[in-house]
C-alpha cells in the first residue's frame, strides 16, 4: 500500500518554499534530497508543522514508521502538547508496514481492518483476500474482530483436544457474535478444567441470558478456577448466583485468588473493586501487577500505566512480554496520546497495532 499522499499531509499547516519542494522531490522518490529540504525549512522555524510532517514523511520512506517517529520525538523534545497530524501519519505508516508483515498473522489482519476503516480502500481488497480461504491464526483473528464468515468456519470446527482450542474459544468470545454462543456451551462439556474455564470467560461476551442455564451448573465444579469463571460469567449476565463467591474471593490472602475475583467482577466496579485492584497492582508478584494494571487501565490510566511501565524494563522477558500484550489490550480505551505514541514502540506487535489504530481513531 502506498504511503499517505503529499497532498493530504501537506494540507495540515502552510508551507514554505523548501517544503513545497521537498514534497516534489519526495514524490520523485528522491527521499533523502526531501529530507534536507525540510531540515532546512525547520532550521529557519523550529516549530513549522508544515516542515515536521515533510520530515516524517521522508524517514518513514528512508527508514520505516521507527525512524519517522525518532524523527517527531527530536522535533517534540521535552515539551508535553502531542502534534495530532503527525502522530497520525506515524500511527498510519505503523499500520500500513505491520499490514504487510508475515511473522504474524493477527497483527496483519488487525492492522488491515484498522486502515479499512479509516478508509484506506486498498487495505479494504488486502483484507478481503485474507478472508478468502483463511485458516489457522489468520481464521481466528478475522473471527475476533467480528467477521461472520469467519465465526461460522470457527464454529464448525470440531473440538480435537489440539493446542489450538483455547485460542479457537478466546476468538469465538471475543467475536462478540450470537453466532458464537452454540459451539461455547458445547466446549463447556470438556472435561479439561482450562477449556471449561476459557468457554466460560468467552461466554461473558456472547449468548445473553439464554446461556444462563447452561453455565450455572459449573458454580458446582470441582475446581475453583471454574467456578470463578462461572460466576463472572454469570454476573456479566445479570444473575448473581456467584456473586457472594467472588466477593469472598476477593478477600483471599492469596494475590492469584484476589486478582482472579477482581477480573470476574471487573463487570461491577465498585469502591472496594477498585480498591483492592489497586492493592493489587503494587504487590510483589510481578504477574498479578500486570493483570491488576490492565484491569486498572479504564479507571485510573495513570497508575496503570506507570504499572506498565515499571513492568516493561523487568529481567523477566516474559514479564516484559506480557506488560507489552497488557497494554495493547488496554490501548483502544486510552485516550492520552504520549501514552498511544510510547506504544507505537512496543516489541509487541499487537501492541503497536491496536496503539496505532486507536491514534488513527483519535485523530479523524
Amino acid at each position: 500500500m502506498p504511503p499517505q499522499s503529499a497532498a493530504s499531509s501537506r494540507s495540515a499547516a502552510p508551507e514554505t518554499p523548501d517544503v513545497a519542494n521537498g514534497w516534489i522531490l519526495l514524490a520523485q522518490g528522491k527521499a533523502d534530497q526531501a529530507a534536507a529540504r525540510a531540515a532546512q525549512a525547520l532550521t529557519a522555524n523550529p516549530r513549522s508543522g508544515a516542515a515536521l510532517l515533510l520530515t516524517i514523511e521522508a524517514d518513514v520512506v528512508r527508514g520505516g514508521a521507527l525512524r519517522g517517529l525518532a524523527a517527531y520525538e527530536k522535533w517534540l523534545g521535552p515539551r508535553t502538547l502531542e502534534e495530532p497530524s503527525a502522530l497520525r501519519r506515524l500511527a498510519a505508516a505503523t499500520l500500513r508496514e505491520e499490514a504487510q508483515q508475515s511473522q504474524h498473522a493477527g497483527a496483519r489482519v488487525e492492522a488491515l481492518r484498522a486502515l479499512a476503516e479509516d478508509g484506506d480502500r486498498l487495505a479494504g481488497e488486502q483484507l478481503a483476500r485474507e478472508a478468502d480461504g483463511a485458516s489457522g491464526a489468520t481464521l481466528r483473528t478475522l473471527a475476533s474482530i467480528g467477521d461472520e464468515a469467519a465465526v461460522r468456519k470457527l464454529a464448525a470446527e470440531p473440538n480435537d483436544g489440539s493446542a489450538q482450542t483455547i485460542a479457537t474459544i478466546n476468538a469465538l468470545g471475543a467475536s462478540g457474535s450470537r453466532l458464537a454462543a452454540a459451539p461455547l456451551v458445547e466446549y463447556l462439556k470438556d472435561e479439561r478444567m482450562e477449556v471449561k474455564g476459557a468457554a466460560l470467560n468467552a461466554l461473558r461476551n456472547v449468548g445473553g441470558s439464554q446461556t444462563v442455564d447452561a453455565i450455572k451448573p459449573l458454580l458446582a465444579d470441582r475446581t475453583s478456577y471454574v467456578r470463578v469463571q462461572a460466576a463472572g460469567a454469570l454476573l456479566r449476565k445479570g444473575d448473581d448466583s456467584g456473586l457472594a463467591l467472588l466477593q469472598q474471593l476477593l478477600a483471599d490472602p492469596l494475590p492469584a485468588s484476589r486478582v482472579m475475583a477482581a477480573e470476574a467482577l471487573s463487570t461491577r466496579p465498585d469502591a472496594a473493586w477498585l480498591a483492592a485492584v489497586k492493592t493489587l497492582a503494587t504487590t510483589g508478584d510481578a504477574e498479578t501487577r500486570a493483570v491488576a494494571a490492565g484491569l486498572l487501565a479504564p479507571h485510573d490510566p495513570e497508575l496503570a500505566g506507570r504499572v506498565l511501565e515499571s513492568l516493561s524494563t523487568d529481567q523477566n522477558p516474559a514479564i516484559r512480554d506480557l506488560a507489552a500484550a497488557v497494554a495493547g489490550d488496554s490501548a483502544p480505551t486510552v485516550t492520552n496520546l504520549t501514552t498511544l505514541r510510547h506504544l507505537l514502540k512496543s516489541p509487541e506487535r499487537r501492541a503497536k497495532v491496536r496503539a496505532a489504530a486507536r491514534l488513527l481513531a483519535l485523530t479523524r
